[in-house]
């Protein structure tokens, strides 16, 4: 009779593990996980429990996330929800499976923790408290574009993946919130399921590198009367461009090059006075001369305005030149920075954390002005302009042929006039292609500054 207790005993022991082991992992799927989503390009490591002589990781979708097979690493591709699958295999021959969901976010170029005006495309205005008022159920509205504390709100990404959008007048207690019957928005404090937003970047090509502000299946749209409200229906209304609200740093890169045929090309004698521009529209800008690439390179990370101007080659062999990498090897992928005006071909520097599906390393940047020959120019898919882009930068220009320092100068020039008197981006970009154009000696028309760009040009600088 003992012993036939202590197997009854043991057996119930082992069937409740067993199904203790079922009810833990079915659940909460791998051990060890750290959060159930990923930004576009960024990679998370997912475990299992130890014990296993093999283990075997899949994804539902590899368009959505990738995970390596052997370790566990996914890495988000594109915006959508995936299954990772870790098939677990012992020595003994058993397998167990688990499982775990995914959501892949795409809210490449906002910067976690950074403050806003959140422009609507529409009517050219931002979102707005309706008065300086904190108080709880104040309106959220559209008013004329300024840069006042009511207009100012800042972005926090929770440990969700969503974000909540605050008021800078209280930017840890109160911000945007939902009412009770999910259409309008207003001014209500932080904590509440109602508060966390989706902010997804468009790679609409109307709407390239603007943002939907999401609330379940509903977007945040504007309306003629300058009000704000929720709606599934996504139309042009729904299309926001986050300007930073406090002004950054500015660099601006040159390079001595002269070509066998003479052609030079040397934008620093006007430097002092485009970084004085910048400086006018309230940057900190800094002017460079025959710098290291290198120097260029750690620029493009810190800054919030970036040009660039001097040889260009798909090669990446030249002087001063920062390139976009797509041969293989560790560099594939990646924006580099030739070592020396020698350009080095083997001695090259990489942008830290950047890869080819977009990391959103280079989200602070609001503006690339790459002035440098064939920058917008396919190289087996490495075009500098593009590649920028997708790495989280606002909006990149680049350049689709060889181009001389007076096309460069020009433009820049016509741009900063742009940025200082508060157009912008897009006007910025026709003031300069206004003042670089020069009369074509076949046919007599004009002919233009040879320029692509990528990204929200709705945005301003100023």
């Amino acid at each position: 009779m003992k012993i036939q207790k202590i197997l009854s005993l043991l057996l119930l022991i082992s069937m409740f593990v067993s199904f203790s082991n079922l009810l833990v992992f079915a659940d909460l799927g791998p051990a060890n996980y750290p959060k159930t989503w990923v930004n576009i390009g960024e990679t998370i490591q997912l475990s299992v429990p130890s014990g296993f002589a093999s283990v075997t990781w899949s994804s539902s979708n590899t368009s959505i996330a990738e995970v390596k097979s052997y370790t566990g690493e996914v890495t988000g591709i594109s915006r959508g929800s995936v299954t990772i699958t870790a098939n677990c295999r012992y020595a003994n021959g058993s397998e167990d499976t688990y499982t775990t969901n995914i959501n892949v976010y795409d809210s490449r170029g906002v910067v976690d923790g950074a403050e806003y005006c959140i422009l609507n495309i529409k009517y050219d205005t931002v979102l707005s408290l309706a008065n300086s008022s904190t108080n709880n159920n104040t309106d959220i509205n559209l008013s004329t574009r300024s840069w006042a504390s009511t207009k100012q709100w800042k972005l926090t990404q929770q440990s969700t993946g969503l974000y909540t959008i605050a008021s800078v007048l209280t930017p840890t207690t109160k911000g945007m919130c939902v009412n009770s019957v999910a259409n309008d928005v207003y001014l209500y404090t932080l904590g509440s399921t109602k508060t966390n937003f989706e902010i997804i970047r468009s790679d609409e090509s109307d709407y390239q590198g603007l943002y939907l502000i999401s609330y379940g299946s509903r977007y945040l749209a504007s309306s003629s009367t300058d009000t704000v409200y929720l709606t599934g229906i996504l139309d042009e209304n729904c299309y926001w461009s986050f300007s930073r609200a406090d002004k950054g740093s500015a660099s601006l890169f040159s390079f001595d090059y002269s070509d066998s045929n003479g052609n030079n090309f040397d934008t620093s004698e006007h430097n002092s006075i485009f970084a004085d521009k910048l400086i006018t529209a309230g940057y900190r800008a800094t002017a460079y001369k025959n710098q290291n690439s290198l120097a260029g390179k750690n620029a493009l990370i810190a800054d919030d305005v970036f040009i660039f101007s001097g040889h260009y080659s798909g090669s990446g062999n030249s002087n001063g030149s920062l390139y976009f990498y797509n041969s293989s090897g560790t560099e594939a992928g990646r924006i580099v920075a030739s070592s020396s005006l020698a350009g080095t071909y083997s001695n090259r520097y990489s942008v830290p954390d950047l890869s080819s599906n977009g990391s959103n390393a280079l989200a602070s940047l609001r503006c690339v002005l790459y002035l440098a020959c064939n920058t917008a120019t396919d190289y087996g898919n490495a075009n500098l302009a593009e590649a920028t882009y997708n790495e989280g930068a606002h909006m990149v220009l680049g350049t689709t042929s060889v181009v001389q320092c007076n096309d460069t100068n020009n433009f820049l020039d016509g741009f900063l006039d742009g940025v200082s008197s508060g157009s912008d981006l897009f006007h910025c970009i026709i003031m300069g292609l206004d003042r670089s154009a020069r009369t074509n000696p076949v046919d007599g028309y004009p002919m233009y500054y040879p320029t692509v760009y990528f990204g929200d040009i709705d945005q301003y600088l100023s």
